[in-house]
């Protein structure tokens, strides 16, 4: 799955869990918009993927690292049928798991609870990365090092 594939499986997930949980329509687009970048995630052990050059060098570097844990784990768990194809265990062995799932959540929670501007932060992070790899493909732009998102604005109804 490329990285479009990713970000439009999380906006259509993310639309339906606003359209169930949500009051107002925003919460639909708002939950649709983070969840395109949530699900670009586990291509973070991909140094060349969107989410690996989002920030760059920051996410270059974290996702430089997450590979090669990744390389570690394959190491550490794979059995004689896996290492039967040659694979060095650098991508999707880690963090299109289960447990990497829980990981990438439980870290999402702290930020978010993390203080005044956690969850702000992280819904600008998210749906900067979503819509940015949306907006690429819609118009047929090439990827750039980092996402063209910079015209997102955190919008709080007043309340």
């Amino acid at each position: 799955m490329m990285g479009t594939s990713h970000a439009a499986t999380g906006l259509l997930t993310g639309a339906a869990l606003g359209a169930v949980l949500g009051d107002h329509p925003a919460d639909l687009v708002l939950c649709a918009a983070v969840g395109a970048g949530a699900a670009l995630l586990p291509d973070l052990d991909e140094p060349n993927s969107s989410v690996g050059r989002s920030l760059a060098p920051i996410t270059e570097g974290i996702s430089h690292l997450t590979r090669g844990l990744s390389r570690l784990v394959y190491r550490w768990t794979a059995t004689s049928r896996d290492s039967a194809g040659h694979d060095e265990g650098g991508h999707r062995h880690l963090t299109h798991t289960l447990p990497a799932a829980a990981g990438f959540g439980a870290l999402a929670w702290l930020l978010a609870s993390s203080g005044l501007w956690g969850a702000p932060v992280l819904v600008w992070l998210m749906t900067a990365l979503g819509i940015g790899v949306i907006w690429r493909e819609v118009t047929g732009q090439s990827r750039s090092r980092a996402t063209p998102a910079i015209w997102l604005w955190a919008y709080t109804p007043a309340g």
